[in-house]
């Protein structure tokens, strides 16, 4: 054999493997692309199954929450017949009035500092601090920004009408 001949048998040969190289490659890459396409899928019928599922999960909640508001309902029913039966005694009855006419003196109390206080009153907070009598209240006001000291303790007496500082 000629050195040309040699020459053109190497160059084929080279070329045969270049080929079969690049051949190889894009087998490789067109394999990569299909197996990234069928995790992407995998990936989409998850999550559409997720959805699927937590709106079940939500329907299902949600029938449920208008069962347990019916039975709630229901026994708040019962309670209040149960309520209407019961017998309450003379002592319970002072008592819940007590506590009543002390809920509505407090807010009294309060109202009655800040109508004296007078200096906008959103600006401030109305504290009862300590209860001295069934009606007589330290209102204590402070300030709702900076550094929360007291600027003022009024002693109100509710059932008087009276407020002192």
């Amino acid at each position: 054999m000629t050195n040309k001949t040699k020459i053109v048998i190497g160059i084929l040969v080279i070329s045969a493997i270049i080929i079969a190289i690049v051949g190889i490659a894009g087998n490789i890459r067109k394999d990569d692309k299909e197996k990234k396409k069928d995790e992407l899928e995998k990936m989409y019928e998850y999550f559409n199954q997720t959805n699927n599922s937590n709106d079940n999960q939500i329907e299902n909640n949600a029938e449920g929450s208008k069962d347990e508001t019916e039975n709630n309902n229901n026994t708040v029913e019962n309670i209040n017949q149960n309520k209407n039966n019961t017998v309450i005694g003379k002592e319970e009855q002072d008592s819940k009035q007590a506590s009543q006419n002390s809920a509505n003196y407090e807010q009294k109390a309060i109202d009655m500092a800040k109508e004296e206080w007078g200096i906008s009153i959103n600006s401030y907070d109305f504290q009862i601090t300590e209860k001295q009598s069934d009606t007589i209240y330290k209102v204590t006001v402070r300030e709702q920004n900076g550094n929360k000291n007291a600027v003022a303790i009024y002693t109100i007496d509710v059932e008087k009408g009276t407020v002192k500082e």
